[in-house]
């Protein structure tokens, strides 16, 4: 653990695909740092741009999947049970991470870049499938599914059975409030 090491150890810089990065101890804290001036705010922009066309179709998808699934396998949302909850969060896991799978493939090449492709994600797209074909979009899609399905087999129905007890023990009531202190606490 970081508390066990000697707070005195020596700072260290590097550079790795054209990210400068530094790493040094304060105390008992790592502290490490990225300097976005090393690619400029501009290369910055474009990696986040990838970043979030994954997030909010890969999101999305979950969310929505997730409540479909559940309607589907439960009419009532009071005869939920965690095993409907998880089993759901799996399947929907699974399936939103295989769609939004190319996006995620095109964050990860985009943020690795040391050069920029012409035409931004669009570009990047095309030339993924040029050069891998449809193949390349879905690189990876079972390890990421594997790992979405655990993720969202633990994450969703722990949102929904902390939201349930909030409500039912009248400390909250159904309201936008309890969905923020939820999100914002996980």
């Amino acid at each position: 653990s970081a508390a066990s090491l000697p707070p005195s150890l020596p700072s260290s810089t590097g550079s790795t695909g054209g990210i400068h990065l530094k790493v040094s101890w304060q105390g008992e804290w790592l502290i490490w740092s990225i300097n976005p001036a090393s690619q400029g705010t501009e290369r910055n922009r474009e990696r986040i741009a990838p970043a979030t066309l994954r997030q909010a179709s890969y999101g999305t998808i979950k969310i929505g999947t997730y409540q479909s699934l559940k309607r589907a396998f439960v009419g009532c949302p009071e005869d939920e049970t965690l095993l409907i909850n998880v089993v759901c969060g799996i399947l929907s896991g699974v399936i939103s991470s295989a769609i939004a799978n190319p996006t995620d493939v095109l964050k990860i090449r985009m943020q690795a870049q040391s050069n920029t492709v012409p035409g931004g994600m669009i570009g990047n797209f095309v030339n993924i499938y040029q050069q891998e074909g449809a193949r390349g979009l879905w690189k990876g899609v079972s390890l990421t599914a594997q790992r979405a399905a655990i993720v969202v087999g633990v994450e969703l129905p722990a949102y929904d059975l902390t939201k349930k007890h909030l409500i039912l023990s009248g400390l909250m009531g159904d309201t936008v409030y309890t969905h923020f202190l939820y999100v914002d606490g996980f």
